[in-house]
């Protein structure tokens, strides 16, 4: 080995030596670092004996600062990580509401409803008549062909808008 260079260190040589110094009484193991038991010093025939000793020698993962963040302070931290796009189905839900609010606010402005006491009706153009929609002038042209002679007349002296209905048509 040159000098200055450090000796290659097998991961599996350090555990076990650890496990060999540990059961010898050579290390001194804190239990109560990793929950595992009121004591703060184990070593020899105590850790031997002690209730949680394969929890006391197996390898045990220190926490890091990043371990200890919450999740919203790590997304803080890590900003790159927000998906700011909107989820399809939200997009979808929220597209019918507004469609919903649209419908029912047409609706509203388009019906004859009772408020404070006042009844506002909507006036709808004047060639709309019955349903299917009829125009006016085939409305009065029926009616006067259903009218015999004589009833014509009559309400032609009876009405004179009839009349003048009936001299506009022609």
């Amino acid at each position: 080995m040159a000098q200055g260079q450090r000796p290659r260190v097998n991961y599996r040589n350090l555990v076990e030596s650890f496990e060999a110094n540990a059961l010898e009484g050579k290390v001194w193991l804190n239990p109560n670092a990793i929950n595992a038991g009121s004591e703060t010093e184990v070593s020899g025939q105590q850790l031997l004996q002690h209730h949680n000793f394969f929890k006391l020698i197996q390898q045990q993962q220190r926490m890091s600062e990043t371990d200890r963040l919450s999740a919203d302070d790590y997304l803080a931290q890590n900003p790159q990580l927000r998906n700011k796009a909107i989820p399809p189905i939200v997009a979808s839900r929220l597209a019918k509401k507004a469609a919903t609010e649209e419908f029912f606010a047409e609706a509203r402005a388009g019906t004859a409803t009772a408020r404070a006491g006042a009844t506002r009706v909507t006036d709808y153009p004047s060639e709309q008549r019955g349903w299917p929609p009829e125009p006016d002038k085939y409305s009065f042209k029926q009616k006067v062909r259903s009218m015999s002679a004589s009833e014509i007349a009559q309400r032609c002296a009876d009405d004179p808008a009839f009349k003048k209905s009936l001299d506009e048509l022609k």
